[in-house]
């Protein structure tokens, strides 16, 4: 397996990283897998910005392979001082490149609130779900996502 990982980083400038994962081909029974990311992440208070994008590829048989990829944008605001971060994100999904209307596209709005420091957060978030791919009748859902995280 081949991992590798990089990643740039100015004063006042995006953070921009990459990284790519290969494996496979070690034996006549061994399938390959492919998966590279690359994002930028940019923050200028109160603001906070990121894109990243995915592409994978998975031999599932010898000679048979699934493409995948995705990507997402998300930004943030939290005033310096404040306890509340409000956020907007959009995520795009398709599990077989090769297939059409087989994609998953979400929507989320939400805020955290931040408890004690940066070390503890409860994050309310709305998402609006659409899922080309689902049964018909099912291919949009809305939720409503409630979480603590703790941070050591």
């Amino acid at each position: 397996d081949i991992y590798v990982r990089a990643e740039y980083c100015k004063k006042d400038a995006p953070l921009v990283g990459a990284v790519g994962y290969w494996s496979g081909d070690f034996g006549p029974n061994d399938l390959d897998r492919e998966r590279v990311t690359a994002w930028v992440e940019y923050r200028t208070k109160p603001w906070r910005a990121m894109f990243e994008w995915f592409d994978a590829t998975s031999e599932t048989a010898p000679g048979v392979d699934l493409d995948q990829d995705a990507f997402f944008f998300q930004i943030i605001h939290r005033e310096e001082g404040s306890r509340l971060e409000y956020l907007a994100r959009y995520d795009h999904y398709d599990p077989n490149s090769d297939n059409d209307n087989d994609e998953e596209k979400w929507l989320t709005l939400g805020f955290n609130w931040y408890l004690e420091g940066n070390d503890c957060f409860v994050g309310i978030n709305y998402i609006d779900k659409e899922n080309e791919g689902a049964a018909p009748g099912a291919q949009d859902d809305k939720e409503i996502v409630a979480q603590i995280t703790f941070i050591y």
